[in-house]
């Protein structure tokens, strides 16, 4: 199903788990949270984040798989396993859907978390289209990448009650979880 138009889509879809792209996004993300005082939401996106790049170094050492021999593609010197573009997209873009959801509301966060979720999976079958990587290469980095996100989910949801994603003490501040149902709070 090779063809040069495949090729340069492919080409672009794997960019956006590059460093190169997150970068970028990255900065003006947490740019933009320290403005508007969104400290939780820094300090999460930059530990899903660096705890990425650094699980995935560590996974890639542990394993020292090669990398696929084929014909097209361009040989990389580093390992295989786990895909650090599969895993970086998916934690990097939830991480920022998560906050986007916290930020914007359900509406928004869910468009934004299955726009990431897509856009993850497509970065990684674009690593197997280009030849870097074997399937399981991508589902092991999308896998590790999950768990990644549950630990520092699970991190930040036990995080103490004064410190939550907006800075300010009133429950529109939370996410969704931390609020109480609007059907079982106390008349005032």
């Amino acid at each position: 199903i090779a063809s040069p138009g495949l090729d340069a889509v492919m080409n672009a879809l794997t960019d956006f788990g590059t460093v190169s792209v997150i970068g970028p996004i990255f900065v003006v993300v947490v740019a933009w949270l320290t403005w508007k005082r969104r400290y939780g939401g820094v300090v999460f996106l930059g530990v899903a984040s660096a705890g990425s790049l650094l699980l995935q170094a560590v996974m890639k050492l542990g394993f020292e798989r090669p990398r696929p021999k084929l014909p097209w593609a361009q040989v990389l010197p580093d390992y295989s396993f786990p895909s650090g573009h599969a895993m970086n997209s998916i934690v990097f873009y939830v991480a920022l859907a998560l906050i986007v959801w916290s930020v914007f509301g359900r509406r928004i966060g869910v468009a934004a978390l299955v726009g990431a979720i897509v856009l993850a999976l497509a970065v990684g079958v674009s690593r197997i289209y280009l030849g870097y990587h074997y399937l399981t290469d991508v589902v092991g980095g999308l896998l590790a990448g999950i768990a990644w996100l549950l630990v520092v989910g699970a991190a930040f949801n036990a995080r103490p009650g004064w410190w939550n994603w907006g800075g300010g003490n009133s429950s529109a501040d939370l996410p969704a979880t931390s609020r109480p149902h609007p059907r079982t709070e106390e008349p005032p």
